[in-house]
C-alpha cells in the first residue's frame, strides 16, 4: 500500500476449497482505482451491477485506509450491508492499511438482518486474495487444498453456497459461448 489516497477494488470468487472444515476462498481483485481522496472511495454502481448480471461472481470489496484505522468504518458497515441487501447475497469486505490487511464476511442472519464477522485474509501479490472463514485457522500451503473432504457449515453461513452457485453459472456461460463459437466455426 504506497498511496496517500483510498484505492478500491473488486472482488470475484475464482477459488473454493477446504480443509478439516475450514472453507477457504481465493479471490481476484478487479478495477483498481482511486478517486484521489484520503478518506473515502465509492464504487461505480453500474459496473458492479453490469458484472454480477453478466458473471454472477462479485464476492466482495478492497479498499485502503491510508489513514491507519485497522476497523472498518460505520460507513464502511453501512455500504456492506447495503451491498448484501442489494445483490442477495453473502459479501467480504477487505480492508488494508499499512498494519496490514483484515476481512469481514457479510451475510444474512435468521432474522434477515445482515450480520458480519471477522475472516483472515492474506494476499502476496495484491491481485489475489486468500480467505478463510474461519480466523481461528492457520493458513495453510496451496497444495493442502488438492485434498478432498467433507465441509460441515455449522455457523449456517450460505458463503460457500453463493460462492459455488456464481462459479457454476460462470462455467455454465462459459460452456454456452464456446458451444456458440464452435457453431459459428463449424458455418
Amino acid at each position: 500500500m504506497k498511496d496517500f489516497y483510498e484505492v478500491y477494488k473488486t472482488l470475484i470468487s475464482t477459488e473454493m476449497s477446504h480443509q478439516n472444515g475450514a472453507p477457504h476462498i481465493m479471490l481476484t481483485s478487479i478495477g483498481f482505482d482511486t478517486q484521489k481522496n484520503a478518506s473515502s472511495v465509492e464504487f461505480d454502481y453500474k459496473k458492479i451491477y453490469d458484472r454480477e448480471d453478466t458473471y454472477q461472481d462479485i464476492a466482495g470489496f478492497y479498499h485502503t485506509h491510508p489513514s491507519g484505522l485497522n476497523q472498518m468504518s460505520s460507513t464502511d458497515v453501512m455500504t456492506m450491508t447495503q451491498w448484501v441487501q442489494t445483490l442477495g447475497k453473502s459479501l467480504v469486505c477487505v480492508i488494508e492499511t499499512k498494519e496490514g490487511i483484515n476481512g469481514w464476511l457479510f451475510y444474512k442472519n435468521e432474522a434477515g438482518g445482515i450480520d458480519h464477522r471477522v475472516v483472515k485474509v492474506a494476499t502476496s501479490n495484491d491481485v489475489h486474495y486468500d480467505l478463510w472463514v474461519d480466523p481461528d485457522h492457520t493458513f495453510w500451503n496451496p497444495v493442502d487444498f488438492l485434498t478432498e473432504g467433507e465441509f460441515s457449515d455449522e455457523d449456517d453461513i450460505n458463503i460457500f453456497d453463493d460462492m459455488q452457485e456464481s462459479i457454476n453459472t460462470i462455467v455454465e456461460n462459459q460452456s454456452k459461448i464456446l458451444e456458440a463459437i464452435s457453431i459459428l466455426v463449424r458455418k
